[in-house]
């Protein structure tokens, strides 16, 4: 497995899927264990996506993921570390077409693009 950086709070989210949207950690990082003053994120991590809009398909609620960990190495409280690359998989934001009022469905997948910080990697 590749060694790769660990995220932090303020590590930068890609929200792929739609054409526009908006991808946010809710949950605060760790106050326990920091990178750089910067506290990391550990476990399955929720992510909040909102205002997706792919062709004519607009979402019509905030809906929440999972950034699923990949650390096999690294761990905090038990809970593998989240890394950059990690993400959450496909999964369905529900929409309205506004061409035709129909329900419409968005495929998004959210990742962490940039951790936050270089100095400390794990695989």
């Amino acid at each position: 497995m590749t060694q790769k950086p660990i995220a932090v709070d303020g590590m930068s989210l890609d929200l792929s899927g739609p054409d526009v949207g908006f991808a946010s950690v809710i949950p605060a990082a760790s106050v326990k264990t920091k990178v750089e003053g910067k506290g990391i994120y550990s476990g399955a991590t929720p992510v909040l996506v909102t205002g997706c809009i792919k062709g004519t398909c607009a979402q019509t609620a905030p809906v929440a993921g999972s950034i699923n960990p990949s650390s096999l190495k690294a761990k905090e409280f038990g809970q593998a570390v989240v890394r950059e690359g990690d993400d959450t998989g496909d999964f369905p934001v529900a929409g309205i077409d506004s061409s035709t009022s129909a329900p419409c469905t968005i495929l998004v997948n959210v990742s962490v693009d940039d951790a936050g910080q270089n100095k400390v990697t794990t695989e």
